[in-house]
């Protein structure tokens, strides 16, 4: 039988930690949050998330401040400015800066 496919998951080394904190204005441990949120959200494994896996995380991290209309609203608009690639999902590179904007 055909081994099962790796996860399509983020892997960061220190450094990457350090360099993705520094690119997008939030802490180490914070960047380490948002990997967390990122790989549970990842139900399929995919490596990316879609609108839905997206605004469940948005709906922890804002810890149900947003509304559910302005939130859903959000993501759709978040989806528009940080899925540089146009694939309908938000890959990691992506969704660490949306985090990021969502935390400041």
């Amino acid at each position: 039988a055909p081994a099962a496919a790796a996860p399509k998951q983020p892997r960061l080394s220190a450094d990457d930690f350090r360099v993705t904190a520094r690119r997008v204005g939030i802490t180490i441990d914070e960047v380490k949050a948002g990997l967390e949120q990122f790989i549970a959200a990842d139900a399929d494994n995919s490596g990316a998330l879609d609108e839905a896996e997206v605004l469940s995380v948005l709906r922890t991290v804002t810890k149900k401040k947003m509304k559910s209309m302005m939130l859903k609203r959000y993501v759709s608009q978040a989806f528009a400015q940080y899925d540089a690639d146009k694939s309908g999902t938000i890959e990691w590179d992506e969704f660490i800066q949306l985090y990021a904007s969502v935390l400041k």
